[in-house]
């Protein structure tokens, strides 16, 4: 599967997810990528499988999606 290219436009600098949404962050396990979002295991997951899905640009919150 090829990935998109990752982009800076609406990333904030101090995010921690606008970090693996840049691929800088090499922590983050990527699973899964999209236009618009990105999908990865996170460090501490709550249960086996635990996926996160996040927007590639910065929201500050839930009703920001």
């Amino acid at each position: 599967m090829s990935s998109p290219s990752r982009s800076s436009v609406g990333s904030v600098a101090d995010c921690d997810f606008c970090a693996i949404g840049r691929g800088e962050d090499d922590s983050a396990e990527i699973v899964c990528e999209g236009g618009s979002w990105i999908a990865f295991f996170p460090l501490e997951p709550a249960t086996p499988g635990h996926t996160l899905v996040i927007p590639r640009l910065h929201v500050s919150d839930l009703w920001g999606v």
